[in-house]
């Protein structure tokens, strides 16, 4: 991952204004890059186990959550360069349960109102594009502001 990274930033200063923003913004943008392979990854397993395997909405939309937590989790030690030790799991799990809570709300409540006008798996997709947009800056914001934080403490204590 930090070939890859590394190689994208080379790529990436043969074009300055390009570069210049993406290293103004590159947290944000490997983030969301990030967020959305997860995203990927949690839509294609909570749409197999609610539309083709008739599974309950939110555990479908849990069980897709949970596998895209801990892709994203992985890739994060890279995006905010942050070394993954208790902290870090904490801030992860910690904001991981409110994007849980926030998610699975939005979902249930927009799929609700969506099924009474789309079919079934129209439905839910849009109910689950829908309910990743606040979690997804609700979790980077936290996430961001709680690395800091840990950061900043850590080298207070050296």
């Amino acid at each position: 991952m930090t070939k890859l990274l590394a190689w994208i930033d080379k790529l990436l200063s043969h074009f300055p204004k390009i570069h210049q923003v993406y290293k103004k913004y590159q947290s944000f943008i490997l983030y969301f890059t990030a967020s959305c392979l997860s995203l990927v990854l949690d839509l294609g397993l909570a749409y197999f186990l609610y539309i083709g395997l008739g599974m309950n909405l939110v555990l479908s939309n849990t069980l897709g959550l949970i596998a895209g937590f801990l892709f994203t989790y992985w890739v994060s030690k890279y995006i905010f360069h942050s070394d993954h030790d208790l902290e870090g799991l904490f801030v992860y799990l910690g904001t991981f349960a409110i994007g849980i809570v926030l998610s699975n709300l939005v979902l249930y409540l927009s799929n609700n109102y969506l099924i009474l006008v789309l079919e079934k798996k129209w439905a839910f997709l849009l109910a689950k594009i829908l309910s990743t947009v606040l979690p997804f800056f609700t979790n980077y914001f936290i996430r961001k502001y709680l690395f800091y934080v840990k950061d900043q403490w850590k080298k207070r204590r050296k």
